[in-house]
């Protein structure tokens, strides 16, 4: 097992991550009460109608929300036997060099000054979640001559999911990178990461060039 439910429920604040656990207890007493209304299984639990009624005609706490996002993806529980594990790997090895999460939490990013990797960055992020992510992206030109590009997009599940990973959050030179302890393919990870900060195309198993082995970078 490499994320799980708790793992998503765990980048929300205090609030929500309480919220959370209040949404469990009413399921539970919805199972145990099946007859009982909103009203009557809120006063059970000791709080407002209204926060029952949304939950019960609308939509579940927003990190629930995010976990069934995943779920139907099939990235929640995210196993070793995942089909995408290595777009994964390789996504979250670039969050750690010319990628990243902004501060708010409100886009995953990659900059570079290759329109092809941007791209690939782009085609990887929508064979995982689907092509509706396109709807929140977006490829900005810039630089002094125009020769820069970034890629963003701001889906908020999506951003999550790679927070919970271990994705760096902000400005990484503000921040103390750490490395994480589980990686999920270590190749991918590090043909990202190692590729965005010194420029190497691909990590090559050759003792006379860079390879995967940390010991020998």
């Amino acid at each position: 097992m490499i994320l799980t439910e708790q793992n998503i429920i765990s980048t929300y604040n205090e609030k929500q991550q309480e919220q959370c656990k209040l949404y469990s207890k009413y399921l539970k007493l919805k199972i145990k009460y099946p007859t009982y209304g909103h009203k009557k299984l809120a006063k059970l639990l000791k709080v407002p109608y209204h926060k029952i009624a949304h939950w019960h005609f609308k939509n579940p706490p927003t990190p629930i929300q995010t976990i069934n996002y995943l779920k139907e993806r099939n990235l929640i529980p995210l196993k070793e036997d995942n089909k995408h594990l290595k777009l994964i790997s390789k996504i979250l090895g670039t969050t750690f060099g010319d990628g990243g999460i902004f501060s708010n939490l409100n886009g995953i990013f990659l900059s570079s000054s290759e329109l092809s990797s941007i791209k690939e960055f782009k085609k990887d992020l929508e064979k995982i979640f689907g092509e509706e992510v396109k709807s929140n992206e977006r490829i900005i030109k810039g630089g002094e001559y125009g020769n820069s590009y970034c890629y963003q997009n701001t889906n908020r599940k999506v951003i999550r999911f790679f927070h919970a990973l271990g994705a760096p959050i902000g400005k990484k030179s503000n921040i103390k990178l750490k490395i994480p302890e589980r990686i999920l393919n270590q190749d991918s990870f590090y043909q990202a990461f190692f590729g965005n900060e010194i420029g190497i195309p691909k990590i090559h198993n050759d003792n006379k060039r860079t390879n995967s082995k940390l010991s020998n970078l």
